[in-house]
């Protein structure tokens, strides 16, 4: 994480995300679920993926394997913030700046474009067996589940200026000078099968370890004002660093139709982080003030995550062509804020009366997304496979909540690869994944600057864009 620009150290910022094994992400929200295997991977998958996507597609393949897999991420990204202070909106509306005077005093530190770009890489490496039997498939696997670190770029137009030291991190910084989450996870599963009925049935444990970390601009008061009314500085930093260990779990089945090999359909219900939601980290909230010596405390991060069922269909009509089709649907709903509690804090005390546990309290209201995705394989001859894929992701976070921290936008991505056999113990795959963020814009309706203490923040309006580009490459060994 970059240095902060101001008024003493401040470190990395707040850990929160925790996925289960299936991942359900702040990215449903901001686009940082892997796709491992590329378009090999799905609930119908037949490689050792399926210990990710659904545990019951192990019994897909035969014999042992190795499996090893990386996703690269570059992640181009801009949100705009307008230039409307209280004396540039009708009466009634709520305006982007708090301050008519930081606004004329200090051009661009808090309205204009930031722009980032990040590049992040998650792996997963498994192995399976079916021990040579013919009803059971165990396998094993670490993998990073969700990855979704954003890095603004800086303003150089306030390099060097003393006034407004802090507009250096760019009009994101209010939200997010930078935001790492990523979960790692370390998963074993088993799949049966039942073959009268071309049935598989699996499930996967998982132990998830979560590490989350912001750092962000903050005043007092919880708006964007850089001066108080003495023309003294306002803006300081806050970051925190929380960690954890959960648990989760996936169900999943997968029905062979016709018994033949040809169409099977898969369906993988993942559980919330440690099941029953109620996320729970430790960490360390660092604070830099002006006028003030730096501070460090312990904290406790409070969220719940959600549950998701993912459903994949596919058809191999004839030997050189494939049809895939997959839905996924995540219950984001229960994602209502996120509360930061001084000391070691046993319940959430955010979401009911005042508490003066409470450091900070994260509004996030968002709404149950889905995702749905369509592709097709043709083997130009045996070893050599082409894919295609086409996917959308609506987004969770509504327009009042949405800020630079998860930029979650309607998504579009296509994408292109190919795998070769290269002896029948050995292939190899690769994916280039282009996701394609459509512009989105608030509309004037966030509202995080109409709410009291300790929830209120700087409004987050404006209008948001992304772009991604995922390469994806891996290699399964067969013995």
């Amino acid at each position: 994480m970059r240095t902060g620009q101001l008024l003493g150290p401040h470190s990395l910022g707040v850990v929160i995300a925790g996925m289960t094994a299936a991942a359900p992400s702040l990215a449903s929200a901001a686009e940082a679920s892997p796709r491992f295997a590329g378009e090999h991977g799905h609930a119908t998958a037949t490689n050792t993926t399926a210990l990710f996507y659904n545990p019951a597609a192990l019994r897909l393949t035969r014999g042992n394997h190795i499996f090893l897999d990386d996703t690269v991420s570059l992640r181009f990204g801009s949100y705009t913030r307008p230039a409307a202070g209280p004396d540039d909106v009708a009466p009634g509306h709520a305006p982007v700046q708090d301050s008519q005077v930081t606004l004329t005093r200090f051009p661009g530190a808090n309205d204009g474009e930031a722009n980032g770009f990040t590049i992040t890489q998650a792996p997963f490496v498994g192995v399976s067996s079916d021990f040579g039997t013919r009803f059971v498939t165990a396998a094993i696997g670490y993998y990073v589940p969700f990855e979704g670190t954003i890095r603004w770029g800086t303003n150089p137009a306030y390099a060097g200026n003393l006034e407004a030291q802090g507009a250096i991190d760019g009009v994101a910084r209010w939200h997010s000078i930078e935001t790492i989450h990523r979960t790692s996870a370390l998963s074993v599963g088993i799949a049966f099968e039942i073959r009268r009925a071309g049935l598989s049935l699996g499930v996967t444990g998982s132990a998830l370890h979560t590490r989350f970390e912001y750092e962000l601009a903050r005043s007092v008061d919880g708006t964007d004002d850089l001066v108080d009314p003495a023309g003294f500085a306002k803006e300081g930093r806050r970051s925190i660093s929380a960690r954890g260990w959960h648990g989760g779990f996936t169900l999943g089945a997968v029905l062979d139709v016709a018994k033949r090999g040809v169409g099977f359909i898969g369906l993988a219900y993942t559980s919330q982080p440690n099941v029953a939601g109620g996320l729970r980290l430790e960490g360390t909230l660092r604070e830099s003030l002006p006028y003030a010596a730096p501070t460090s405390r312990e904290i406790t991060v409070w969220q719940t995550l959600p549950d998701s069922l993912r459903l994949s269909i596919r058809v191999r009509p004839n030997e050189r062509g494939e049809f895939r089709l997959s839905g996924e649907w995540t219950r984001w709903s229960v994602f209502d804020h996120q509360c930061v509690a001084e000391g070691d804090v046993d319940d959430d005390p955010c979401g009911g009366a005042a508490d003066p546990a409470i450091v900070d309290w994260i509004p996030r209201a968002w709404t149950d997304a889905f995702a749905v995705r369509v592709g097709g394989s043709y083997w130009f001859r045996a070893p050599l496979e082409g894919f295609l894929g086409i996917g959308y992701e609506s987004p969770a976070a509504p327009a009042s909540t949405l800020d630079a921290s998860a930029p979650a936008l309607h998504t579009l991505s296509p994408a292109v690869g190919l795998r070769w056999q290269v002896i029948e113990a050995f292939a190899i795959s690769t994916t280039w994944t282009e996701r394609i963020g459509l512009a989105r814009s608030t509309g004037g309706r966030s509202d995080l600057n109409e709410r009291p203490l300790p929830q209120r923040r700087p409004s987050a309006d404006g209008v948001y864009r992304h772009f991604t580009q995922l390469f994806n490459v891996y290699a399964e060994l067969r013995f």
